[in-house]
């Protein structure tokens, strides 16, 4: 019986080492993975895999790394500013960093960042769906929007804050799409934007624009009523 005993713990205290262990190197794959090969197919399948891995933890395993994620943030940043790796797309470099800040909200659930990564979210969809439209789809597209199907279900619309953060990534997603195409600013490799592609992005931009200037307009009068009520209150 107490041999049994020993052998659930010592199950147990390895399930835990493993878990603790992949807990701690997940934040800094996306930085390792600058310097391997194929970077733009295995990087989309391993976030799929954590993506996979945390949801499975979610039921019986409060995730706090934030710190990690935080320091394998800026290790990503900084790598991508010295250009390591020149293939290294901008669309890839979109959705890493997106993915980085939707598990940086998940893991501290501040609101500031959820208003981030609502706005990632919908600024790295926006302009991969657009770009594949404008040029063309390939392996490596369909994996980042495997990837941002994904990170769909991490979008928070409980406030209007929430839904102006994802209106303004639309915004800029759409003309991030005309950045990339022109070669800014970590692609080599630029096509030449004719005026139809100019007009679509302003066309699309437009009412998207619009929506936010609604949402931004009531956000502020209701602002502005609170101040007022409580000035009230107080005197």
């Amino acid at each position: 019986m107490g041999t049994k005993n020993r052998f659930q713990l010592s199950s147990v205290l390895n399930k835990n080492f493993v878990i603790d262990l992949v807990e701690h190197i997940s934040p800094f794959l996306m930085f390792i993975l600058l310097f391997a090969p194929h970077v733009s197919y295995v990087a989309p399948i391993v976030m799929v895999m954590i993506l996979a891995y945390r949801n499975i933890l979610r039921e019986s395993r409060i995730l706090h790394n934030s710190r990690f994620w935080f320091l394998g943030f800026v290790l990503y940043c900084l790598a991508i500013a010295i250009n390591v790796n020149e293939s290294v797309s901008n669309g890839l470099i979109m959705l890493t960093i997106c993915f980085m800040v939707v598990l940086l909200s998940e893991s501290n659930q501040l609101p500031a960042t959820t208003l981030y990564s609502n706005m990632m979210i919908g600024l790295v969809i926006t302009h991969e769906i657009l770009l594949c439209l404008f040029t063309e789809f390939s392996i490596g597209s369909l994996l980042i929007l495997l990837v941002l199907g994904i990170l769909l279900n991490y979008v928070r619309l409980e406030t209007d804050s929430q839904t102006m953060g994802v209106l303004f990534g639309c915004f800029v997603g759409v003309h991030a799409v005309g950045w990339t195409l022109s070669g800014d600013p970590f692609v080599n490799t630029a096509f030449e934007i004719d005026e139809i592609v100019r007009n679509w992005i302003k066309f699309i931009s437009a009412p998207i624009l619009g929506v936010l200037v609604f949402y931004g307009t009531k956000f502020t009068l209701e602002l502005f009523n609170q101040v007022e009520d409580k000035v009230f209150e107080e005197s």
